[in-house]
C-alpha cells in the first residue's frame, strides 16, 4: 500500500515528511486523504469531523450534486489524520469561531479548495518534483 508520502517523497524520510509548520498550514493529513480515497480539492474542505470514521477506516465524502460515498481509508491515511486530529486540529481551532469542518486553516475556518492548491504545490516543490495540480492525485488513486 502506497502513502502520498511515498508518492512524493520516495528519497525523504518520514520525519521530514511530516514536518509541519504548525501554524501555517495542515501538514500533509489532507493530501494523504485526497491521494488515498481520491477525493477532489474542493471535496477535502466540505468535510466534517462526522463525515469521518476511524474505527472503521472510512470516510464519508459528498461530491459533485450532492452525491455521497463511503470510501475506505489506508494506514498511512489514517494515522497523518490521526496526528492531525490529536496534534494540529485543537491547536487551529479557536473559541470564538467554532466548527465542525475536519479540515482548518490558521484562521479556523475551513480550508478552502485554493488552499489546498496551494498545499499541493508547497509540498511538491518541496519533494522536488515537478508542479502537479490537486486532480494528479485523483488520478493516482485510480
Amino acid at each position: 500500500m502506497f502513502s502520498f508520502s511515498f508518492f512524493f517523497f520516495k528519497q525523504k524520510t518520514a520525519y521530514e515528511i511530516y514536518q509541519c509548520d504548525w501554524s501555517s498550514d495542515v501538514c500533509s493529513s489532507d493530501l494523504e486523504l485526497m491521494y488515498a480515497c481520491g477525493t477532489r480539492a474542493g471535496e477535502i474542505g466540505t468535510l466534517q469531523l462526522t463525515d469521518l470514521h476511524l474505527d472503521l477506516g472510512v470516510v464519508k465524502i459528498t461530491g459533485k450534486g450532492n452525491r455521497q460515498r463511503i470510501v475506505p481509508m489506508g494506514r498511512p491515511a489514517l494515522a497523518a489524520l490521526q496526528q492531525y486530529l490529536d496534534e494540529l486540529r485543537p491547536k487551529l481551532l479557536r473559541d470564538d469561531r467554532p466548527t465542525t469542518a475536519l479540515f482548518l486553516t490558521r484562521r479556523s475556518t475551513p480550508l478552502d479548495r485554493f488552499q489546498v492548491w496551494r498545499l499541493i504545490k508547497k509540498y511538491s516543490r518541496l519533494a522536488g518534483v515537478p508542479a502537479i495540480h490537486p486532480h494528479t492525485l485523483r488520478h493516482s488513486f485510480a
